[in-house]
């Protein structure tokens, strides 16, 4: 472990990560007002496709641990690329609504197979604890470099092709990073599979310790962590797409409330690399603890007077705080639950994760609508992330 090869395969994992959490999470918002304007379809039947990906993504990501811990990351990883870049092709051939719906319903599970869950497997069985946190962090730093990346580079397509054609463009950007996947993104030997791993039982105390699902589920631990998650997941989802809207509402300027979208999202990359430092050289559970309940203190910067100086507080406070839950929860998991079974374990915690996607713009939303008050919502998201704070200072060891 810590060898000079697992960090080969830490930039290669951030390589692929740029590629495909780029085409795969940042590149349809782009993509939205013109197959709007095109397919004549309103806001909210767009809107349910996208809750249909969410709640894909949520069925599908046990099954994608389940999958990887059968078969190895490497295998996954490529089956995942491959079919992504078919589904990307596909979105640019869809016609009618449904087709759209079904399409939306596939993209997730090809794009679980070669994001978040191989790559976090892959890094921990290549690092020990004393460098896992590091190494995550800068892994994950590609969904940061991908959401940078991705819409202007979807947006240059997009004028060359038309919607249609920057998919199937997006399609074969997304082969890409099959280039790092074949060169370096290999588990250690004898570390491929949990079968292959647990042969080491006896040599590596770590493995023996580490709980199976079934062992998982039943801790108070992954329960409150996974809850944490989801609720966490809810206020950050909502912000992505939504942040835009309630700065302008605020503000009466949408090119201030886009440029500190911009500015949240570029601190995000920082944050994955700043936390998964942090967790490395100092008590882990303070600095988890810190990730989750950052964003609540930010938050109140956005219930002052809307002035720039308080807004972009907000931006580079809540930026930092969900980058270092992208780098800090796969960790956290490994550390309480053991690293044998992570993939199945962080599978099932994403799902709860996914869920919080789906359903807290929806609900936001419906605030919104309703009153057109984002003070109601800021207050909400508070308490939430309160509550998320709570839930994930209770996390211990659970491997026995």
């Amino acid at each position: 472990m810590d060898s000079k090869q697992g960090w080969w395969v830490v930039l290669g994992s951030l390589f692929a990560l740029t590629v495909t959490a780029g085409v795969g999470f940042f590149s349809i918002p782009v993509l939205t007002s013109s197959m709007l304007s095109e397919m004549g379809w309103s806001l909210k039947q767009f809107s349910f496709g996208t809750s249909l990906w969410a709640v894909s993504a949520a069925i599908f990501c046990p099954i994608c641990g389940y999958c990887v811990e059968r078969f190895g990351v490497r295998k996954v990883l490529i089956v995942g690329i491959i079919s992504g870049a078919y589904v990307q092709h596909l979105f640019g051939q869809i016609q009618t609504l449904m087709q759209f719906y079904v399409v939306a319903s596939l993209a997730p599970i090809t794009i679980m197979c070669c994001t978040q869950i191989p790559i976090a497997t892959l890094i921990t069985h290549w690092f020990s604890e004393k460098n896992r946190g590091k190494a995550t962090g800068l892994a994950m730093l590609g969904i940061g470099v991908g959401g940078g990346i991705s819409p202007k580079l979807t947006a240059a397509f997009m004028e060359a092709h038309g919607w249609r054609g920057a998919m199937t463009d997006l399609g074969l950007v997304l082969l890409l990073a099959l280039i790092p996947t074949l060169i370096w993104l290999r588990s250690p030997k004898g570390h491929a599979t949990v079968h292959e791993e647990l042969e080491h039982a006896n040599d590596d105390p770590a493995i023996a310790k580490s709980l199976t699902l079934k062992e998982a589920i039943r801790t108070r631990t992954f329960w409150n962590m996974s809850i944490a998650d989801m609720l966490f997941g809810a206020v950050f989802t909502t912000f992505n797409l939504q942040l835009i809207l309630y700065l302008t509402k605020d503000t009466g300027n949408e090119v201030l409330a886009t440029n500190v979208l911009s500015m949240y999202l570029l601190f995000m990359s920082f944050g994955t690399l700043l936390f998964g430092w942090l967790g490395d050289v100092l008590p882990f559970k303070r600095v988890i603890v810190s990730a989750y309940f950052l964003p609540a203190l930010a938050i109140l910067f956005l219930l002052l007077p809307p002035t720039p100086v308080f807004l972009y507080t907000f931006a580079i406070l809540t930026g930092l705080a969900g980058g270092g839950r992208i780098a800090l929860i796969p960790v956290a998991l490994a550390r309480c639950m053991g690293q044998v079974h992570l993939a199945e374990i962080f599978g099932l915690s994403n799902t709860l994760f996914m869920i919080g996607n789906a359903v807290g713009p929806i609900i936001a939303a419906s605030i919104f609508d309703a009153t057109s008050n984002t003070t109601i919502i800021y207050c909400m998201f508070i308490a939430m992330l309160c509550f998320c704070t709570v839930l994930i200072s209770t996390m211990r060891k659970e491997a026995h």
